[in-house]
């Protein structure tokens, strides 16, 4: 078995920009996918109640749509962590009295 170790507990500006992060990503992605779909299909992606919509069709967009939304998601998420982690390096504090001194 591999040896999980404890995640630390996220933090508040980890969680904003998670959530900034994701939503822009869910936004770019969906704009992705339709904006591809049109091309490849010849036309945008219709309503997948119509009953003019082929179930084959229906499904195929909902497995593409949802594959790059997890992508995208997956993607927001690490670079939030990363983000965060910069901001709350215990360097990155050493800095900012440094700056806050030197201004006085």
């Amino acid at each position: 078995m591999a040896d999980h170790k404890p995640q630390p507990k996220p933090t508040a500006t980890s969680q904003i920009l998670t959530a900034v992060l994701t939503a822009g990503a869910g936004w770019a992605a969906q704009k992705l996918v339709r904006t591809v779909w049109a091309r490849r299909a010849g036309s945008a992606p219709k309503n997948a109640a119509d009953p003019n919509v082929s179930a084959v069709a229906a499904v195929v967009f909902a497995a593409v749509a949802a594959a790059v939304g997890a992508i995208a998601q997956r993607a927001a998420t690490r670079g939030a962590e990363k983000v965060a982690g910069r901001i709350h390096a215990p360097g990155a504090r050493a800095v900012e009295s440094t700056l806050r001194d030197s201004e006085r």
